[in-house]
Parts: C-alpha cells; structure tokens; sequence
C-alpha cells in the first residue's frame, strides 16, 4: 500500500446512466416565464427565504428554499449547476431544468431507470407531476443523437418534501431543505474506491506474451462484487475531506501467482503500484472533482495491463458523475462509495475477455463518459 498525491485545480461537466422504458405523467406551464429556469438561477434572479439564509450561509450545499418565477417557493438543488443542471422541488411537482446542448437533437428524462419522456431539440426543461410526496427519485437527463463529440449527460439526487398534519407548503419545504443540508455537512469524509479482481480461483495464462504461458493458470481473486474482500487485482482509493475538499489517495496491488497443470505454485511477483493514483482537480463549496487511475502491469507479462482512469464530479449532498474516462474490459471492475458507513455501488463490469489483458486491439474500452448516480 503507498500514499497518492493530493493537488487542486479545476474542471467540469457531467455523468449518466441507461434506462428502460415506460410511461409515466408529467406536465409542462403553459406560462414560461413561471417556470423554472437553470438560467434564471445562474442569473440570481430568484430570491431566497429569510429563514433559510443563515442555515445556507453556515452549511453551503447548493440546496436553499427560494421563491421562483411564479412568486411560489420550492427547494432548489444548485449544486450541479456548474455542469448544467438545477431541480426545483415542490410537495407535489418536480422541476428540471439544463443548460440546452447545440448539437442535440432531442433529450431523453428517465426517473429511477423508467423514461418519463423524449423531448425535442432545444427543450430545457421538464416538469414531474407524478411524484409522491416523501419518496426520493434519481434523475437523468440525456441529450440524444449529437452529431458530433462528448456530451454531458446529467443526474440528480430529489426528495420530494411531505407537509406534516398542520404545517404549511412552505414550512414543509424549509424543514426539508434543513434537513439535507445538515445531514450532508455532518460527513466530514466520502471515499471513492475503484478496484478490479479475477472472479475465479485460477485463470488460464494467454497464449503469448507471458513468461509462463499455455498450460499453465494465473491465480485469481475467487470472488464476486463484495466489497469487504481482501482480494483484488488492484484498488485505488480516493478519500474526500468534506471541510477541506483535501482529496487523500492511496492504493494498493495484489499479488500475482502462478500455478502449472498439476496445481503447484511454481511463482509469485507483485507489480509495481506507481500507476494507482487518485488526486483532487478542482472544489468548490460543496462539490470536488477528482481524478482515479487504475494502471498495473502482470509481471510475469511483457504486454497487456489492467488499464483504466476516470475524472469525476463529487457533490457533497449525495449526487456523482463521472466527466470523462475509460478501461480495458478485463478483469472485473468495481466503483463504489463509502460514506458515513454505508456502501453504495456506482460502477460493476464483467470482464470480456481474458485476451483483453494483452492489448487493446483484442477488445474494445469501456466508456465510462456519462454514467452518473447517487450515494447514501
């Protein structure tokens, strides 16, 4: 295990996930100007609730009770909005709105893996009506068939506030906003872990390029996503200090046996660990952008490497997306986090092939460039 390095700097842009489809209901204002607007909201063109100010001010996590365009006040979540997306959330509707990508020729919005709609190029928003109150929703937003290039693809986090027998729209939704505000604040820490493993015990050497080749079995991890395992490949590990937005790295490689046709270990190496990196690129009040790389050579192997990095954006309220990045589809990967001692799985692949291990040319990447989610 070795200490990585820990720097900042800057960068943006977002994440996504995929979807199945089925209907679901929604709306749309028929008056624009009352709808609400990312823009607007970079604009500070809606105002913020007295009593939320000072709460906001002590624990800034990008979500405040403000009063939008139609004189009516919803929980706005800002804290993707440097890669272009907002929500407004009221008890019984949520609002997305998104920075409209010139190259899109349509979005599509899906809720907790279902579409709720196929919109038309040049939309920026989109109205749920069909929300219950009390539940919590993960939302993505896809711009469709660009022409040419990346896009961001966004995801967020929304819980939609519940009123109590007696209490206000308003007070409802200011004791709902507190609420995420405070618990976000009170993790000091978030870790992102980024490992890969052999699912089985042994594994057959490649044909070529190896020093030990046809005949013989490299070990393996002899496990599944857990993880609590010991066994891995390679792990890299980043560990955000909310007060700070300090990003601590470390990372750590197993070692690399190999076993001829009878089952004797005739050899083990452990490869070098000066490709594992995680280091921060950029903060802001609640949110960090950090980078992983995932790079180890067999050592018993001339050619081939486990081989991956990543960039991605960290909000401290729960949501992630990952901007830019890619792996060699062997062995199993796994990304997820650790946060306040609850483990939430981001990222799972199968490998492909094991022949991908030696060379890029016998498979292809993985493009992990707008998977996004949440965390607990």
């Amino acid at each position: 295990m070795r200490k990585l390095r820990g720097v900042v700097i800057i960068s943006l842009l977002c994440g996504a996930l995929l979807a199945n489809t089925a209907p679901a209901s929604a709306e749309r204002p028929t008056d624009v100007a009352d709808r609400f607007s990312i823009e607007a909201l970079v604009e500070n063109k809606y105002s913020e609730l007295p009593a939320q100010s000072s709460l906001n001010q002590s624990l800034d996590q990008g979500v405040k009770v403000m009063l939008l365009g139609d004189d009516k006040a919803a929980v706005v979540d800002s804290s993707l909005a440097p890669v272009g997306l907002a929500a407004a959330t009221r008890t019984g509707t949520v609002e997305l709105s998104w920075v409209a990508q010139s190259n899109a020729q349509g979005y599509t919005v899906v809720r907790d893996n279902v579409k709720l709609a196929d919109l038309a190029s040049g939309t920026d928003y989109y109205q749920d009506s069909d929300v219950i109150p009390g539940a919590t929703h993960q939302y993505i937003v896809t711009p469709t068939s660009l022409a040419t290039g990346s896009h961001p693809v966004w995801g967020m986090k929304v819980t939609v506030p519940q009123a109590r027998t007696g209490e206000s729209d308003e007070d409802a939704l200011e004791r709902y906003a507190g609420i995420r505000i405070t618990a976000a604040a009170a993790e000091s820490q978030t870790t992102v872990t980024w490992d890969t493993f052999i699912p089985q015990a042994k594994i057959d050497a490649p044909p070529v390029g190896c020093e030990y080749g046809s005949g013989y079995k490299f070990g393996g991890d002899n496990r599944s996503y857990d993880w609590t395992s010991s066994s891995f490949r390679t792990a890299v590990n980043a560990v955000i200090d909310w007060d700070t937005k300090d990003i601590g790295g470390w990372g750590a490689i197993g070692a690399t046996t190999v076993y001829n046709a009878s089952g004797a270990l005739v050899a083990t190496r452990t490869a070098s660990d000066s490709g594992l990196e995680a280091y921060g690129l950029g903060s802001g009040s609640n949110y960090v952008d950090i980078r992983l790389v995932n790079h180890a050579s067999n050592p018993f192997c001339s050619v081939g490497a486990i081989d991956g990095a990543i960039t991605m954006k960290v909000t401290q309220s729960g949501n992630w997306s990952i901007i830019s990045g890619n792996h060699r589809q062997m062995p199993n990967h796994h990304i997820y986090f650790y946060n306040g001692g609850v483990v939430t799985d981001a990222y799972k692949r199968d490998y492909a092939d094991a022949l991908c291990l030696i060379g890029s040319a016998t498979c292809p990447l993985m493009n992990l460039t707008g998977y996004s989610g949440t965390y607990q």
